[in-house]
């Protein structure tokens, strides 16, 4: 959040000296030119989102223990999981630098741009019964699945009309990520009373384990806006982009004793809409 306040901070002085500083810059008369080298700084909100597929998870159950008829051999119970959705919103915010060249109305460019996302992570779970065994009545698995996202990047293309001192564009390329996928598994064994009374003091859980990956997804993006020329060096603008990066395998878990594993694939994507002012030179 310290960098999105920062990012907030000098995004309102750009725009303020901006306003400032148009009546003094300002060319009436004189046609605008879009084309030249441009940076600035961006805020905005964006709403990413996480699906996973339905896939299979495997848990290693209670087993080697006295049931009361002697130690019981219990092998591992896989279930299939359901598709989850789950999602959050907040603010981001950054820079970008491009490069715009103009021919008659149609203006044509490419734009980078690197933004901090500024919200926690988001999370569901999920419950699944597992049936009885020997050592058993029953059991019960849950599953926990948590995104955090960290920032995006993209290397766009740009095209657009100019109307003036307005800018009407559409814009996509290469969209990059760095998000954090994590997962909680716990394991509930209800033993039955036998083996409770053939392993006194004994306890039988839950168990927990984890599973956690951090890592930069590339995908693309798509959107669009409208950029107004305050004067000739300073322009507002507002940019919708939708980003989605793919559904990669994702390795949770842990095959140790009463602990839960599964492979998945989760699908990872966003929606920002930003507010931008640039510098043009």
């Amino acid at each position: 959040m310290k960098i999105v306040s920062v990012i907030t901070s000098a995004l309102a002085g750009a725009a303020a000296c901006a306003l400032l500083a148009g009546p003094a810059l300002a060319q009436p008369q004189a046609p605008t030119d879009w084309t030249g080298l441009y940076g600035g700084l961006n805020l905005g909100w964006d709403t990413p989102a996480t699906h996973a597929d339905a896939s299979t998870a495997t848990t290693n159950q209670l087993t080697g223990v006295n049931s009361g008829a002697g130690v019981q051999s219990v092998p591992p119970a896989t279930f299939g999981t359901v598709p989850m959705d789950f999602s959050n919103s907040g603010v981001t915010g950054g820079g970008q630098v491009g490069y715009n060249r103009q021919m008659g109305h149609f203006v044509f460019g490419v734009e980078g741009d690197l933004d901090a996302q500024g919200h926690e992570h988001y999370h569901q779970f999920s419950t699944y019964a597992l049936p009885a065994t020997a050592l058993t009545t029953g059991s019960t698995d849950t599953i926990g699945r948590f995104t955090q996202p960290y920032l995006t990047s993209t290397i766009r293309g740009r095209a657009g009309v100019a109307l003036g001192p307005v800018l009407f564009y559409g814009t996509g390329g290469l969209a990059i990520a760095e998000v954090r996928q994590s997962s909680f598994y716990g394991y509930a064994p209800t033993v039955t009373g036998a083996t409770a009374a053939a392993n006194p003091g004994a306890g039988f859980g839950p168990y927990f384990n984890e599973g956690d990956q951090r890592e930069l997804l590339t995908g693309w993006t798509v959107g669009g806006g409208a950029e107004w020329r305050l004067n000739r060096m300073v322009s507002l603008g507002a940019e919708y982009r939708h980003m989605d990066f793919g559904n990669p395998h994702y390795a949770g878990g842990s095959p140790a004793p009463n602990n839960t594993f599964e492979t998945t694939r989760l699908g990872y994507g966003d929606n920002q809409l930003l507010g931008k002012v640039n510098f043009h030179f």
